[in-house]
């Protein structure tokens, strides 16, 4: 395992991922004792790993210096490809920082985030109508940033 650990920085971050994996797999060891032999945080390995689910387009552009490793590993969390590729895409219009590419991605994600529905929304008011509609007068139900604000008027 040392030899083939042996010059892993001088390599590309997707070489280094590629690496990493293959280790893993032919000896047989978690990513953690990877780590450690390399003096190195799981996470940094684990990372490196993950930089290989991007869509192709963006190894491209982080091959060719286009983004930086830290624009690549903001862009792993959205899951949908296309989407991935376009938000790639407005950091490379923008030559926006890694910070401006983790905002963008975390707008992405947020818009993804919808807790609860219209639909469900309005099954919460009926159940409340339901069962306190005749003690309360107005039944008003919002959705909140961190669930739902029910406000009962007797």
């Amino acid at each position: 395992m040392q030899n083939l650990l042996n010059g892993y920085k001088s390599l590309d971050p997707i070489a280094r991922g590629l690496l990493f994996q293959k280790i893993k797999e032919k000896e047989n060891i978690s990513y953690q004792k990877i780590a450690k032999k390399l003096n190195k945080s799981p996470s940094y390995i684990v990372n490196s790993v993950r930089l290989l689910s991007l869509p192709m387009a963006i190894k491209d552009g982080l091959l060719g210096q286009l983004i930086s490793e830290g624009h690549a590993r903001a862009l792993i969390s959205i899951k949908d490809q296309r989407e991935c590729v376009e938000i790639y895409k407005k950091i490379l219009i923008s030559h926006g920082s890694v910070r401006e590419a983790e905002e963008l991605v975390r707008q992405k994600i947020k818009g993804e985030k919808k807790d609860i529905t219209e639909k469900q929304l309005e099954q919460i008011k009926k159940y409340f109508d339901k069962f306190f509609g005749e003690v309360f007068s107005s039944i008003k139900i919002k959705y909140k940033r961190r669930g739902v604000e029910v406000s009962l008027t007797k």
